[in-house]
């Protein structure tokens, strides 16, 4: 095992997160989750695999509950009568299941886009038989960790003031997100290349400086545009909700900043999601408008919205701002399908559909193929079975409307329900960028931080002012814990 100059620093911080699960650890994890570029081990006997710096601080957030076995028990119970930690741990059993048994019962059968396999041009004759690999193993131990993760934090977050721990976790996410992508945009300029190269340091393909006409596209701290622009979009999506519900500076900010950094990463994937998720915005605002009239907070939006579409039609109004606003869509969408890129998860997807076929409908397996987006993966790998559990979870994680909660007008309850619906953007956010160009079957962990903070926010709202766990709260667990010993 190989410790990279990140890793050490990784390793401290996993050891105050250990003594400090909920104030540092969260923040750290923040931190940490949109990281890509980073990974704190390198594994030679595992083929040289990068170990997320993100992940060994999930593994640390792990061992901080179970050091503490009254906590361990607490969180236990929690999750033992939570219906999506429930609902995740029966796919992470199946998903396991599945990357063991199906490379073996249809080893040989059935072609696959292999996830270690290298992009080349003759991709249409590099389709490997089916047979067991290191994915296999790698993808299912990756999801163990992301189910415990979700596990734990809901617990956490159903605490006492615990739903603070989720969003001081998703303002450290957003912030560093700003400050990498402005490091990334002046790499060229100010010589920032030095920060960005000491926490490059996983071995994934990082496809940095690109451009388009001449401009840089900006990666940020992931391991390519197309991914940071899916990352940023829900991350503004937050922010944005946040804002409108609060009027807070440092969401307006943050807002502000992550939309500049969708645009500038000049990413199909962030300009689509960002398409998606403005005509839902606009058909659920149009559906409000009809039924029940707009809130404040909607109309906020909506004038929010009309200013920046007003500043972008002004600007097309311009010669030389049409040409190249139409040179830009022919680059990113118009001749997107016909390149070779595009070719490729062409046939990704035609592939992931054929193992969904070709298996009886039972997939590849965890791990063993990719498609061009998530949902079409989690079809191809996990088959009916496992995508009938994913949509159960993520059905269970964006929750019942708000308004069939009927309890008191609590404040307490009223801030819980505006980091639901905060919370439920974001998810929506992760899964439609996920959906135009993820090739995982895995959740991930920004969206897993987004549904933590949904199920247990909702269930702030449901309860109002009762709490699990004898009236802990998530600041004071350690302490808690320590005294009752």
């Amino acid at each position: 095992m190989i410790i990279t100059p990140v890793g050490w620093i990784v390793l401290v911080g996993a050891l105050a997160m250990v003594w400090r699960p909920t104030s540092i650890g969260a923040i750290l994890l923040g931190l940490a989750i949109p990281m890509q570029i980073s990974a704190a081990f390198i594994l030679p006997v595992v083929g040289n695999s990068s170990v997320p710096a993100s992940y060994v601080l999930v593994g640390a957030l792990v061992a901080a509950i179970v050091c503490r076995p009254a906590v361990a028990n607490a969180c236990f119970s929690f999750g033992a009568r939570n219906r999506p930690v429930q609902t995740f741990a029966l796919l992470v059993v199946y998903a396991a299941a599945s990357a063991y048994l199906m490379p073996r019962l249809f080893s040989g059968q059935v072609e696959v886009f292999n996830l270690v396999r290298a992009g080349r041009p003759d991709f249409e004759a590099d389709q490997p038989l089916l047979r067991p690999t290191s994915g296999n193993v790698t993808q299912s131990v990756y999801l163990i960790g992301e189910f415990l993760f979700f596990a734990v934090f809901v617990f956490l977050l159903s605490l006492k003031d615990g739903l603070r721990v989720g969003l001081h976790a998703l303002n450290a996410a957003s912030a560093v997100t700003i400050v990498f992508g402005i490091l990334s945009a002046l790499e060229g300029v100010a010589g920032t290349g030095v920060i960005l190269d000491f926490f490059r340091t996983s071995n994934y393909a990082i496809l940095n400086h690109q451009q388009v006409f001449g401009l840089l596209r900006v990666s940020g701290p992931s391991v390519e545009p197309s991914s940071f622009g899916g990352l940023t979009v829900s991350l503004f999506v937050f922010n944005f909700v946040r804002y409108l519900q609060t009027r807070g500076l440092w969401h307006g900010v943050a807002a502000s900043l992550l939309l500049l950094g969708v645009i500038a990463s000049f990413s199909t994937t962030g300009y689509a999601a960002l398409a998606v998720i403005i005509l839902l915005w606009s058909a659920l605002t149009g559906g409000r408008l009809v039924y029940r009239g707009l809130s404040k907070d909607d109309l906020i939006g909506v004038l929010l919205a009309s200013i920046t579409a007003g500043s972008i039609i002004a600007v097309l109004l311009f010669a030389p701002a049409q040409q190249f606003a139409l040179d830009l869509y022919t680059r990113l969408f118009g001749e997107k399908l016909s390149s070779a890129s595009g070719l490729e998860r062409t046939a990704w997807t035609a592939r992931s559909f054929a193992n969904f076929t070709e298996t009886y409908g039972l997939g590849v397996g965890l791990g063993s193929g990719k498609g061009s987006s998530h949902l079409i993966t989690v079809i191809g790998n996990l088959g009916l079975i496992g995508s009938v559990l994913y949509l159960l979870f993520v059905a269970q994680v964006l929750g019942a409307p708000s308004s069939r909660v009927n309890l008191p007008n609590l404040p307490e309850r009223e801030a819980a329900l505006r980091c639901f619906r905060a919370a439920r953007a974001g998810c929506v956010a992760q899964l439609v960028a996920a959906s135009v160009s993820g090739t995982m079957a895995r959740p991930g962990l920004l969206f897993l931080m987004f549904a933590a903070i949904s199920v247990a926010s909702l269930g702030h709202a449901r309860r109002a002012l009762r709490r699990y766990a004898n009236g802990w709260t998530a600041d004071s667990t350690v302490e808690k814990t320590n005294t009752s010993r």
